[in-house]
């Protein structure tokens, strides 16, 4: 009986310690900025994560009332540098969020991988660009 306490209790700490051990994944943007103010509808994203063994992310950009894009982010060495188009705004104030594969499918699933905002940035859109 004892034997299988001490077995049971050194299962437990095997199982915490293998929660503990998950790292965080951090994404660090130098383009866009917060606030920054888009003035056609391209939009430049580049930056670093932190874990090296990702190799993709999704991104979703909204104006406030429908997405106007999204797509997928390759990594490379784990920085990314990339210029995406999205479809004309209808409103003034929009955000960009970041999203893991949580499935890791290699698709973007709307419903499971929206689940945890990697990261997100708010912008505007120049009324040059938005159709209302």
């Amino acid at each position: 009986m004892k034997k299988i306490l001490i077995f049971l209790f050194s299962l437990s700490l095997i199982s915490l310690s293998a929660c503990s051990s998950t790292k965080k994944v951090e994404l660090t943007l130098s383009s866009p900025v917060e606030g920054a103010k888009l003035e056609t509808t391209q939009l430049h994203m580049a930056g670093s994560i932190s874990d090296q063994d990702i190799s993709y992310f999704f991104y979703q950009i909204e104006d406030g009332h429908s997405f106007v894009g999204s797509g997928k982010i390759v990594i490379d060495e784990g920085r990314f540098d990339e210029t995406v188009e999205f479809n004309t705004p209808s409103n003034g104030n929009g955000t960009v969020n970041f999203y893991l594969d949580e499935d890791r499918n290699g698709s973007f699933d709307e419903e499971i991988d929206t689940e945890k905002v990697l990261h997100s940035v708010s912008v505007s859109f120049d009324e040059s660009i938005v159709q209302r």
